[in-house]
């Protein structure tokens, strides 16, 4: 043992000066932060009987919610999100003129489509997504080698978010809004017909209807159904007008708590500690070497 710690001490020198060049040569790595909340946007769905009726033909109950933060967090490194970032102009510290993004990637390669693939990888790659569940609160950084693209790509980031959930928002409120369309035309024809069968039957028995109890009867029952069809109408028409206010808004679907920083200092490399883990590992390794060489020859047998 004293043999192997000797060892140790021995390539000590060594590994710090491996560490301290590794340390010196690492490329520096700036990072910009940003967290957001996704918005609370209107709850409201179809009334429980047509929400039964929608689900049959497809159709969402609700085009709302808050969607939790897991969701969010998977949907950040989704193609949907990262490419189109890809093609926004972005600049350096260095260079003040605007290039799209996947230039400032550097990928030498001449096929188009395979480029934007990598891209999208390396892009991929350089987020740090971290989903609060109890505060519904996700926690977003980039890394890039220079500090303004670190700050360009993380705003880009959460712009191209906000654009995508206000377009699915969208896109769910049309459909509702063109199921409910088709739905207030049949229930319209529907109160239609009831108020020409209550209208013949009161026509047909000129109003008197107290003398007979059969009578009386058919013509409560028209009239609950026509009162029944005239209350599905005004719902249904009611709904419609809120599917429209709400296929035409524009309001943000993510709240930013914290807007991306312009970093002022790199986040890596950690010169002391890249040093200290080095060194830590080089002992460590000539101590093992040293002792697995004691073993071996300790067990090797001896000639005659």
């Amino acid at each position: 043992m004293r043999r192997a710690v000797i060892a140790s001490l021995r390539a000590a020198p060594f590994a710090f000066g491996l560490g301290a060049l590794i340390a010196m040569t690492s490329p520096f790595v700036y990072r910009s932060t940003a967290a957001f909340i996704a918005e609370s946007q209107d709850t409201r769905g179809l009334s429980s009987s047509l929400g039964a009726i929608a689900g049959q033909f497809g159709i969402s109950g609700g085009i709302g919610g808050t969607q939790s933060p897991a969701y969010f967090a998977d949907l950040l490194a989704t193609r949907s999100i990262l490419e189109p970032i890809l093609d926004i102009p972005m600049t350096t510290t260095e260079d003040t003129v605007a290039r799209p993004l996947i230039e400032r990637l550097k990928i030498k390669t001449p096929d188009l489509a395979y480029r934007r693939e990598v891209a999208v990888k390396k892009l991929r790659a350089s987020l740090q997504i971290t989903p609060d569940i109890k505060t519904n609160v996700v926690d977003v950084s980039v890394d890039a080698r220079d500090p303004l693209l670190a700050f360009e790509v993380a705003q880009a980031l959460l712009a191209s978010l906000d654009r995508f959930n206000v377009s699915v928002r969208r896109s769910r409120a049309r459909n509702e809004r063109e199921f409910l369309e088709g739905r207030v035309g049949a229930v319209q024809d529907d109160l239609r017909a009831a108020e020409a069968a209550l209208e013949q039957f009161l026509a047909t028995n000129r109003g008197d209807t107290r003398s007979s109890p059969s009578l009386a009867f058919r013509e409560t029952g028209l009239r609950r159904k026509l009162d029944m069809t005239q209350t599905r109408f005004v719902d249904l028409q009611r709904q419609l007008d809120q599917a429209r206010v709400q296929e035409v808004r524009d309001t943000p679907a993510i709240t930013v708590l914290d807007r991306p920083n312009l970093p002022a200092r790199r986040y890596r490399p950690r010169r002391k500690l890249v040093t200290l883990e080095v060194l830590v590992v080089g002992m460590l390794f000539a101590y093992a070497f040293s002792r697995l060489n004691s073993f071996i020859r300790a067990n090797q047998p001896s000639s005659v």
